[in-house]
């Protein structure tokens, strides 16, 4: 631990600070990549979907062939800077840094819902003020406004209040969805840790792997639980 001398002190708090705004910078441009991405994969399965699927060879029989039948990732980033970028970069500071909020008070009013649960009863006694609040304001703050915008190319706030109606009339189509995406983040996490472990004694060997693998593979862990946590839902 770097203790700080009295002469020092103030260089040293110039120093935290930069530290502090430089991890706070990486986070939302990290959120930013995501919400960009999420943004291009529901815009590209739209264009796909709107212009015939499977049976698109009937444009090019027709002659419709364009910059954007040949080249639909490049219209998909210039409709992204062009148009939507200002929603994305609003979006990733108030989707993205109140995820861990989400988080906490989403599985607060996932197992208050539950039907005679005495667990519900408790959390809605103790805790319903909360989860009033995460019904009423958060819930609709998901990724999901990501794809409404690629959609309806509407602005932040109206995208987030219809992806919410539309999540609240298909609530067990949403269940579903996000408890098979844990599932595929578990083994993602598992898959990485185990990738890493392999390389260790690839270069390592067993004895040594054993010994730096340790802390190494509990703090890459931990880093991709926080990013799973910021970048899943």
């Amino acid at each position: 631990m770097v203790r700080c001398s009295i002469e020092q002190r103030e260089e040293c708090l110039w120093d935290a600070a930069l530290f502090a705004l430089w991890n706070i910078t990486w986070i939302w441009i990290q959120i930013l990549f995501t919400a960009s991405w999420e943004f291009a994969v529901a815009y590209l399965a739209a264009e796909w979907y709107l212009e015939g699927g499977f049976h698109e060879e009937n444009h090019f029989q027709k002659g419709k062939i364009g910059l954007i039948q040949c080249c639909r990732q490049c219209h998909v980033w210039w409709a992204l800077f062009r148009y939507h970028f200002g929603t994305m970069v609003k979006a990733s500071v108030f989707i993205g840094i109140l995820r861990p909020v989400r988080f906490v008070l989403g599985s607060l009013t996932a197992v208050a819902r539950i039907e005679a649960n005495p667990v519900a009863g408790i959390i809605l006694c103790c805790c319903g003020c909360l989860v009033d609040v995460y019904e009423q304001y958060f819930e609709r703050l998901s990724a999901n406004a990501y794809i409404e915008v690629a959609l309806s190319g509407a602005n932040l706030e109206t995208a987030a209040f219809e992806a919410g109606e539309v999540s609240a009339r298909q609530t067990n189509t949403a269940s579903n969805l996000n408890g098979t995406t844990f599932i595929f983040q578990l083994v993602g996490l598992a898959l990485i840790w185990w990738a890493g472990y392999f390389i260790m004694w690839m270069r390592l060997g067993i004895s040594e792997c054993r010994l730096h693998m340790g802390l190494k593979m509990k703090s890459l862990y931990l880093y991709l639980c926080l990013y799973t946590l910021l970048m899943g839902k």
